[in-house]
């Protein structure tokens, strides 16, 4: 992963400090959280919310920024913004359209009856994790950014 890497790359090249950093990406957290500092070096057991959020702002694929270095063309490539909202209602659809049962996605995946059950529920205040959301990921053959944007209804 260049989850790190990447996050220094583009508060390097915004020419900001990680205090500054942090309160342009994070503005709804408070000053002393020291979000980028934590991210530098990772030290978030779950990074993905703010992860998103990064991605949003500097319009880039959150594939690309976890999973690959990233470069200035990189930037501004990708229009929509991911919410982690939109992963309920795409599980669900990609979960009904393949007749996926619960227990199917559970076994592949190594994630528990019980968390999968409540992503079919809509569990919003449930956490998704971002090892999780890589084995669904790949269970479902489709990107984070697809999983975590308004449908397009791509056939999976």
């Amino acid at each position: 992963m260049y989850i790190s890497e990447n996050i220094k790359f583009l508060r390097e090249l915004t020419q900001s400090s990680q205090r500054t950093f942090d309160r342009m990406i994070f503005p709804f957290y408070s000053i002393d959280t020291q979000i980028t500092y934590k991210l530098e070096n990772g030290r978030y057991s779950n990074p993905l919310p703010f992860l998103i959020n990064i991605a949003n702002f500097f319009h880039i694929s959150l594939d690309n920024l976890i999973y690959r270095p990233i470069t200035e063309k990189d930037l501004n490539k990708v229009p929509q913004e991911r919410n982690m909202n939109y992963f309920y209602p795409n599980f669900i659809m990609v979960k009904k359209d393949n007749k996926f049962t619960l227990k199917d996605i559970a076994e592949y995946t190594n994630i528990s009856i019980n968390t999968i059950t409540n992503y079919s529920r809509k569990c919003i205040n449930y956490t998704i994790r971002l090892e999780n959301l890589n084995s669904i990921s790949t269970f479902l053959d489709c990107s984070f950014d697809e999983l975590l944007s308004p449908s397009s209804k791509k056939q999976y």
